[in-house]
Parts: structure tokens; C-alpha cells; sequence
């Protein structure tokens, strides 16, 4: 193994996970790295799916703005509030140049 992969395995910075949970497939738990991107992008088109992002505020924003630059996509909303107790709910709504527009809510854990 190299030695950048074992530094980001067993060092203290922790990065973000995406937390997908289907009713019919169960619960997925993704790590996230800076390419991963049109991972994230996948889960988010995907209407089934209830998202769960365990990292920063910071972080979540990053990547959507990392998305609009290579999907073409415009931000209409991405508005975060308080949840019940730790969590934060970012409402994110996002219109493409076809027109079809995606509305999620997004819990940041």
C-alpha cells in the first residue's frame, strides 16, 4: 500500500460520508474523497434514496459547487436549517438547462 493511501486510512482527519438509505436495498455508507463526485451526483438524481452526509457544512457545499461546474446545472435554493438535535437539513434545489429540476433534502450528520 502507499503511503498517501495509509496516511488518508489511518490518520485523524476524517472524511466526509454519504449515508444512502433505500427501503428496499437497505443502508450504503460511502466514504467521499475530491474525485467523487459524480458518485455523490448519482445518489442525488436518484429519487428512492433519503441522503445522509456526515462531514461539515463546508465540506457538502464544496462538492455541490465542484458538481455545478462539471454538470452545467444552476443553484435555485441550497438553504440550511436546524433539524432535531445535531443534525442540519440543507434543502437543496437544483434546475438543469433541460429544464428538469431536483429537490432534496439532504441531513448533514
Amino acid at each position: 500500500m502507499r503511503w498517501p493511501k495509509l496516511l488518508e486510512r489511518y490518520s485523524l482527519v476524517r472524511r466526509p460520508t454519504l449515508k444512502v438509505v433505500n427501503p428496499r436495498v437497505g443502508t450504503a455508507i460511502i466514504p467521499l474523497d475530491h474525485g467523487d463526485s459524480d458518485i455523490f451526483f448519482q445518489y442525488l438524481t436518484n429519487k428512492i434514496h433519503s441522503l445522509y452526509f456526515e462531514g461539515t457544512e463546508n465540506q457538502l457545499t464544496k462538492i455541490i459547487h465542484k458538481l455545478r461546474d462539471d454538470q452545467g446545472f444552476t443553484i435555485q435554493k441550497m438553504k440550511t436549517s436546524v433539524g432535531r438535535g445535531k443534525e442540519r437539513l440543507m434543502l437543496l434545489h437544483l434546475k438543469f438547462p433541460n429544464d428538469v429540476e431536483i429537490r432534496r433534502l439532504i441531513k448533514i450528520t
